[in-house]
């Protein structure tokens, strides 16, 4: 039977249990922040999720369909959530210009100052990360970069618009290249969520 992290004495003398269990405190720092956050604007976490990433997405990707990919929910709680923010006015339904019946979704101006303070969440997590040297930043990102790519090839990670998974990456030689930009790549100009992404064909 594998290690179990849960057990004191497996993760203490093991160090890959120990990496998952510190990822696992900080993911539960984000959701302690965001549920600050919800509590002060009587939302529920997930209503941020949706207003915080469809403003600073593309209609293609402001879908109920996309977004319960991209929350690993399912499509009703999206369609429950988008419900409660349409009737609060903070977020509209933009009819698809293609096909009436489908719709994209969109924060209401309303949103402006909500937004303005929902981005600063994670302030105090982006400050500690500050305090680290270059090279421990740079090593610490290519690993949690391979880690999402490795999971998002194995469909644990739904959705991804890193450079490892576009179509415009060459990685062929000793330099990563990008196609679009048409730029060398180190690892830490990897980017984990690029506006340009296009999928790599299988």
């Amino acid at each position: 039977m594998a290690k179990s992290r849960f057990k004191p004495e497996h993760q203490n003398s093991d160090l890959n249990l120990k990496v998952v269990a510190g990822l696992e405190r900080l993911g539960e720092v984000f959701k302690h922040l965001l549920w600050e956050q919800a509590k002060i604007h009587g939302l529920s976490p997930i209503q941020i999720q949706i207003l915080l990433f469809t403003d600073q997405h593309k209609a293609e990707y402001n879908t109920v369909s996309y977004l319960a990919l991209e929350l690993s929910v399912t499509k009703a709680t999206i369609s429950d959530a988008v419900r409660v923010l349409v009737k609060k006015e903070l977020l509209q339904k933009i009819p698809s210009v293609v096909d009436q019946r489908s719709y994209w979704l969109k924060p209401t101006p309303k949103t402006e100052t909500l937004l303005a303070e929902f981005t600063q969440y994670d302030q105090a997590i982006i400050s500690e990360v500050k305090r680290l040297d270059e090279a421990t930043k740079e090593n610490l990102f290519q690993a949690l970069s391979q880690v999402i790519s490795s999971l998002n090839k194995k469909e644990i990670i739904k959705v991804q618009r890193n450079c490892q998974a576009c179509k415009f990456l060459n990685d062929s030689g000793n330099q990563a290249y990008c196609n679009l930009l048409e730029l060398p790549l180190k690892s830490s100009d990897y980017r984990l969520d690029c506006p340009e992404f296009e999928a790599a064909l299988s």
